[in-house]
C-alpha cells in the first residue's frame, strides 16, 4: 500500500533546475531522491520522454551524488515541439520544429553522462520486434521513467521492449501520466499487470505514480488489452475492479482521478451520457474529500470531451461541470490559503515586548496578499518587501514587490517568509540562493528555526 510518508520531501532538489518543465516540485524532488538514495547501479536508467530536460536534470542531480552511477542515462524523445495551444513554449520552438538544441543546452552540465536518443516510439507491428531499434543494449533496467506513452499502442510497445529488461524486486517504473485525466489506458494496463507491479509511491502534487517491478511480465506480453477488447459493460466491470484495487492500495486524489479516467474510457466507447454522470459523481466526491488535484483533472477531462464533435449536444452540461469544478477549486484554495496563513504567522515567535523582526516575503501570490491584507501593526513581523522573480506588481497593500536584482547590495532582514503553500520548496530554494547565510526561513508546513528577538 502507498503510504503518506514522502522521504523525497526530506531531501529535496536544492540546485536550480536549469530547464523549463511541466513536472511539479514534488515530482522533481522524487526523481532526485530516487537517483541519489535508491539507485543501486544494478541496471540502467532509462527516460522515455525527456522534453526540455526537467526530468533528466532532476535524475542527474541525484545520480551525480551516487557513486553507483557509472553508465550514461538514456534519454528518449522525438524532440519535436507539440501543438502548444497555450503558447507556453513558443519561445523555444514552433510546433513541428526541433527543440533538441534547447535540450542539449539545458543538460550541458551532464552532457557526458547522458546519451540522447531522438526517436519516436512506434505502435506495435505484427511480427516485428522493435527492441533492436529502441534498446539495442538489452541490458537490465533499474529506473524506467515513462512520459512518452501518449497513445495506447505506444504504451504497449514500451512494455514489450523495456518491460522484459526490468529487474524483479528492484526496478522502479514511474508512470508520469498515470493521473492525467485523459490517459485512461495506463491504469488499465497497470491493473492488468498487477501481479507484475506493486504500487510503490504516489506524488500528491503531480500526475506521477511509481511502481516496483515484481517479475513475470513476459507471461502477459502479447495479451495486453487493446481498445477493441472493451464494450461498455466490460469497461464498467474492469473499472469497478480498479476502484476496489486502488481503494485498498491508496487514498486521496488518486482514487478520485481513477473515476475520471473511467469516464474518459466510457466516452471513447460512445457512452457520453454515462461518462458525464461519472464525472458529476466524481466532482461531488472530490469536494467532500478536499481532493483539489482531482477537481483540476475534471477541468481537463471536461474540456477534452467538449472538443469532441459528438459532445456538442452535451456542451452546456460539460461547461457546467467545468464551472462547478473551477468554483470548487477556488473555494478549497481559499480555505487552504487561510489555514496556511494562520499556520505561517503562528510559527513566528518573539520575546514579549521585544521589537518585531523584519521580514522579506517570497512569492507575490494569494498567500502574500492575504498576509498583507491583515492589520500590519498586528503582524508578528515588519514586512520590508515582497520578492518575486517576475515582480508583477509595484506593491501589495503598500509593501513593494521587487525582483531579487532590485535588492540593495547589503539588504537584509531578520526573517525570510515563504508566502506559498503549493510552491514552498521552490521558493525556499530561491530564498536560500539569494540569502545564502543563516537567516531563518519560515514556512507554513514545518517548524521554523526562529530565535527570540530581544
Amino acid at each position: 500500500m502507498i503510504t503518506d510518508h514522502r522521504p523525497w520531501s526530506e531531501d529535496p532538489l536544492r540546485a536550480p533546475l536549469g530547464a523549463e518543465t511541466m513536472l511539479s516540485t514534488g515530482e522533481l524532488d522524487f526523481l532526485h531522491w530516487l537517483g541519489k538514495s535508491q539507485y543501486s547501479g544494478t541496471g540502467r536508467v532509462v527516460e522515455l520522454g525527456s522534453f526540455l530536460g526537467g526530468s533528466t536534470l532532476a535524475l542527474c542531480h541525484g545520480l551525480s551524488q551516487n557513486p553507483a552511477w557509472t553508465q550514461p542515462l538514456l534519454a528518449y524523445d522525438r524532440f519535436v515541439m507539440f501543438n502548444d495551444q497555450e503558447g507556453r513554449y513558443t519561445h523555444i520552438a514552433a510546433p513541428g520544429e526541433s527543440f533538441l538544441p534547447a535540450f542539449r543546452r539545458n543538460i550541458r552540465a551532464f552532457s557526458d553522462r547522458v546519451t540522447t536518443r531522438p526517436m519516436s516510439i512506434p505502435a506495435p507491428t505484427p511480427g516485428v520486434d522493435h527492441t533492436e531499434a529502441l534498446f539495442p543494449e538489452r541490458e537490465p533496467i533499474e529506473i524506467l521513467f515513462i512520459d512518452a506513452a501518449k497513445t495506447w499502442p505506444v504504451h504497449i510497445t514500451i512494455l514489450d521492449v523495456f518491460g522484459p529488461r526490468l529487474i524483479p524486486g528492484k526496478s522502479i517504473v514511474i508512470q508520469q501520466d498515470f493521473k492525467w485525466a485523459t490517459v485512461f489506458y495506463l491504469p488499465l494496463h497497470m491493473y492488468q499487470l498487477r501481479e507484475c507491479f506493486e504500487p510503490a509511491f504516489d506524488i500528491p502534487d503531480g500526475a506521477s505514480t511509481a511502481f516496483r517491478y515484481l517479475g513475470n511480465i513476459n507471461r502477459h506480453l502479447g495479451t495486453l488489452w487493446q481498445p477493441t477488447d472493451f464494450d461498455i459493460a466490460g469497461a464498467n466491470a474492469v473499472w469497478d475492479a480498479i476502484d476496489q484495487y486502488w481503494g485498498e492500495h491508496a487514498r486521496g486524489d488518486l482514487i478520485h482521478i481513477m473515476r475520471l479516467l473511467r469516464a474518459q474510457h466510457l466516452a471513447s466507447l460512445g457512452d457520453l451520457d454515462q461518462a458525464l454522470s461519472v464525472i458529476e459523481s466524481a466532482i461531488a466526491a472530490a469536494i467532500r474529500d478536499d481532493a483539489s488535484l482531482a477537481l483540476e483533472a475534471v477541468r481537463y477531462a471536461s474540456s477534452g470531451l467538449r472538443k469532441n464533435s459528438d459532445a456538442m449536444s452535451n456542451s452546456e452540461r460539460l461547461i457546467a461541470l467545468e464551472h462547478t469544478a473551477a468554483a470548487s477549486i477556488d473555494a478549497l484554495r481559499s480555505v487552504r490559503q487561510g489555514a496556511a496563513v494562520r499556520a505561517l504567522l503562528g510559527r513566528i515567535d518573539r520575546a514579549p515586548n521585544a521589537p518585531r523582526p523584519t521580514a522579506f516575503l517570497f512569492g507575490a501570490g494569494q498567500i502574500a496578499r492575504r498576509i498583507l491584507a491583515l492589520d500590519k501593526a498586528k503582524l508578528p513581523f515588519k514586512p520590508l518587501a515582497v520578492i518575486d522573480d517576475h515582480a508583477p506588481l509595484e506593491d501589495i497593500a503598500g509593501v513593494p514587490v521587487i525582483r531579487p536584482s532590485d535588492l540593495a547590495p547589503h539588504a537584509g532582514a531578520d526573517l525570510l517568509v515563504i508566502a506559498s503553500d503549493a510552491h514552498a520548496d521552490a521558493l525556499e530554494q530561491r530564498a536560500r540562493a539569494i540569502f545564502p547565510g543563516n537567516t531563518p526561513i519560515v514556512r507554513f508546513d514545518r517548524p521554523a528555526p526562529v530565535a527570540h528577538h530581544a
